[in-house]
């Protein structure tokens, strides 16, 4: 329904990229054939480490293997793949970071994207202190160093690709053209002119239908 709703209102040029964001314990073999039998060209999985301890720590519902199991198989359907990576945990140590990027580089993804760990109102971490956190300069100049030995070449702050395998979309933040957000808690940039959408259904629906 919601393909058929996005193919009724837009036309897609001919090489469109085409993004959905996947994470490793609910991605289906189902989901891939969907997804290539319709249009989609990229799929971003959130793995943020392959050490099972971080990812309990972090609270998410897969395992480093799960999540090797999400990438290959999304390689093998043929879609360019990126997965999302996170430094500056409490307790990370070097030697774990540099392990989950020399994992991520041998996985044979196409695209990194890195992010350090910030602390959000309302969320678990919101208890902690920046003092609890590690530094995260020094994994994040180590992944400028390493990722492009092995291919992939830094394109953005937070984004490593190999040749080809920019992200387009982040490009277009980048350099500031317009972009629609449609959904609760959705941006957009439109002539410049930045937009947030009100967050949670109920408030948007409300909004929707007045």
């Amino acid at each position: 329904k919601l393909t058929e709703t996005i193919d009724s209102f837009f036309s897609f040029e001919n090489k469109s990229e085409v993004a959905v964001e996947a994470n490793p314990n609910s991605l289906k073999s189902e989901h891939l054939l969907f997804f290539r039998d319709w249009r989609v060209t990229r799929i971003s999985i959130g793995v943020q480490s392959f050490d099972d301890a971080e990812l309990h720590q972090l609270g998410r519902l897969h395992t480093a293997a799960q999540a090797y199991e999400a990438i290959s198989a999304s390689l093998a359907s043929g879609f360019s793949v990126n997965a999302d990576f996170m430094f500056g945990l409490p307790s990370q140590t070097f030697a774990n970071w540099g392990r989950t990027l020399h994992q991520a580089a041998y996985s044979g993804i196409h695209h990194v994207s890195l992010y350090q760990l910030s602390i959000e109102p309302g969320t678990p971490w919101e208890s902690l202190s920046e003092d609890d956190l590690s530094d995260g300069y020094a994994p994040y100049r180590w992944a400028q160093w390493y990722m492009p030995r092995k291919g992939y070449n830094q394109y953005e702050i937070s984004n490593f690709a190999k040749p080809g395998h920019e992200s387009r979309h982040n490009m277009n933040y980048w350099s500031e053209k317009d972009y629609l957000g449609i959904g609760p808690g959705a941006s957009g940039y439109i002539k410049g002119w930045r937009y947030k959408n009100v967050s949670g259904m109920a408030g948007y629906t409300k909004m929707l239908n007045e």
